[in-house]
């Protein structure tokens, strides 16, 4: 039995992102030539006339935007950890804001509707996804605009999440669940603190499944809810921004204030 190999809606996305940088690409050329031939007409010199500045611009978008075209695979695969195709209840994929059973599963209907604007990509289709209650979906379009800064975010490729019964997503969770029980707990003391110490060896427990800081194979306070530098897998060592916004004076030894029930310093 041949197994089944979903169809990515963010393949055909990228496809058609493709042909429509080309086609952009093609306008801007076309769009140049013609500025120039006006000029040429007006009797002004393309090379110093009054509107080389927007000629000038118009190159470099157009450099960019074909330099951008060139560096993305034509069949970028963005892939999925089929959670979507191995629940039929749907209990692992997005689901906020549409109406739920009483068992908290979605209400298929209403998700087959998401994927269908999804799919069809209208305006219309995202109005009529029925919601759980009076507030809209926040932008749920966002994914179909296009960057004129930087590469388009099609031409970039991010891992699967953990798949919903893996023992990376369980580890992420209880990461979630000791961040909860530390917060109050300035970071200056987690290497004395029972609570982080019992974080630390837990997360341990989870091996190679738990994608975070570590030192010498093992979750240590000192590790514990840092960062990984991608490629380098050195931990990170400067303070979380928020702490910086909040509170300036503290150092990189501390990272965090430390206060009592401020939530908005963690």
């Amino acid at each position: 039995m041949e197994r089944f190999i979903p169809q990515d809606r963010r393949k055909f996305l990228k496809q058609m992102s493709v042909a429509t940088l080309a086609a952009g690409a093609s306008l801007l050329e076309s769009e140049h030539l013609h500025v120039q031939a006006a000029q040429s007409q007006q009797g002004e010199d393309p090379g110093n006339g009054s509107n080389q500045r927007a000629i000038e611009a118009a190159r470099l978008r157009r450099d960019a935007a074909q330099q951008g075209l060139r560096d993305t695979p034509p069949n970028l695969q963005h892939p999925a950890n089929l959670d979507e195709h191995i629940y039929p209840s749907k209990i692992g994929s997005y689901s906020k804001g549409l109406p739920h059973n009483n068992d908290g599963t979605v209400v298929l209907n209403a998700y087959a509707a998401l994927l269908r604007a999804l799919d069809s990509e209208q305006p219309s289709d995202f109005n009529a996804i029925p919601m759980g209650g009076d507030r809209r979906l926040t932008n749920p379009q966002a994914g179909l605009a296009f960057d004129m800064e930087g590469p388009d975010s099609h031409a970039l490729v991010q891992p699967p999440a953990p798949a919903f019964a893996s023992r990376e997503q369980a580890a992420e969770i209880a990461e979630n669940y000791w961040m909860a029980l530390l917060r109050d707990v300035p970071f200056s003391q987690y290497q004395t603190n029972p609570i982080a110490n019992d974080a630390a060896a837990d997360l341990t427990l989870f091996g190679s499944d738990f994608k975070g800081a570590k030192s010498g194979g093992s979750v240590t306070p000192e590790t514990l809810f840092r960062g990984v530098i991608p490629k380098t897998k050195r931990v990170h060592i400067s303070p979380s921004i928020s702490t910086n916004l909040v509170t300036s004076e503290q150092t990189a030894s501390t990272r965090r204030s430390g206060l009592p029930r401020r939530e908005s310093t963690t």
